[in-house]
């Protein structure tokens, strides 16, 4: 009892894992010695959960290379603080957007050469409680190099006059330009 506020002091302790994640309301109820009741209500957010953290794509046997998207989602049933990943040697932060569990980055893997790059997406939800989804993704460089296919002139093919060349390159990553040498001479820009 504290004399100058002439209240009591009380202490219960409460075990949250015995509660449902949500919001749950704590009632408390005082008697006096002449049988009144006086009440009370908080409300208490109860988040002893993990959030729920997947990659999406690519998916988990697909083979990147140079520079891919990653997508997911992270979701908690109270809500969450923090959202951050690491591919390879680079990391950053998410945006959280209320109602939207979906995140989507770009990894650029250009200056990479491993057989597969360690990708690691960290949501922390309000209470604090941490969780990781990690992938160990199949990486090729190789693939991500321009493909290349000439149609004319055909391999079979004698010249002794003037010659234009026909052909397709393909890049998931577009192609900026087209570069032919003629053994030994300077290389010449055709787009």
């Amino acid at each position: 009892f504290n004399k100058k506020s002439k209240a009591y002091t009380f202490e219960f302790s409460l075990d949250t894992k015995q509660l449902a994640d949500g919001p749950q309301v704590i009632w408390f109820l005082a008697h006096d010695s002449l049988n009144t009741q006086g009440m009370y209500s908080f409300l208490l957010f109860v988040d002893n959960t993990v959030p729920e953290v997947k990659i999406v794509s690519p998916a988990e046997t697909d083979t990147v290379n140079g520079i891919f998207a990653i997508t997911g989602y992270a979701k908690d049933t109270v809500g969450l603080k923090a959202l951050s990943w690491t591919c390879g040697k680079q990391s950053g932060t998410l945006d959280l957007i209320p109602g939207n569990p979906f995140f989507t980055f770009n990894c650029d893997m250009h200056e990479e050469n491993a057989k597969t790059v360690e990708i690691v997406i960290s949501a922390t939800d309000t209470a604090g409680n941490m969780t990781k989804a990690v992938r160990k993704q199949p990486f090729n460089q190789e693939q991500d190099e321009p493909i290349i296919s000439l149609f004319s002139p055909s391999s079979d093919n004698v010249s002794d006059g003037q010659l234009t060349l026909l052909g397709f390159a393909s890049d998931d990553d577009a192609v900026a330009e087209v570069d032919y040498f003629i053994d030994t001479q300077s290389a010449k820009n055709k787009k």
